[in-house]
């Protein structure tokens, strides 16, 4: 699985916080593929669109939509999460853990 984020917050995202809040118009992909093909599988979106809200997207391997909006089982899913609705690529620190962390290499699975 590759993870993509947008561009402006993808330090934040490699960075994440336990509590953080994401501002309206950030976007994360993660694209999934088989385990004994590593041919590509479903790609799964979010875009926080209000405070609190985030708008979720299921598609083929070849973009084709299957699912968009509020989707219950993202929803659930996501609900667990302990930064604003985003997992990250590992349990997110806490403030003070972030400050002293570690910049990753530039070899993260996230998108540049």
């Amino acid at each position: 699985m590759s993870v993509r984020v947008s561009p402006p917050y993808r330090a934040a995202y490699l960075g994440l916080v336990a509590g953080q809040q994401w501002p309206t118009g950030l976007a994360v992909a993660a694209f999934h593929e088989h385990c004994a093909t590593h041919e590509p599988a479903s790609i799964y979106a979010m875009t926080k669109v209000d405070v609190g809200r985030w708008e979720y997207v299921v598609t083929r391997p070849d973009g084709v939509i299957e699912a968009r909006g509020s989707i219950p089982l993202c929803i659930d899913c996501h609900a667990e999460a302990r930064a604003d609705s985003l997992f990250g690529l590992s349990p997110p620190a806490t403030a003070a853990e972030s400050a002293s962390a570690p910049l990753r290499s530039h070899d993260d699975p996230v998108a540049r």
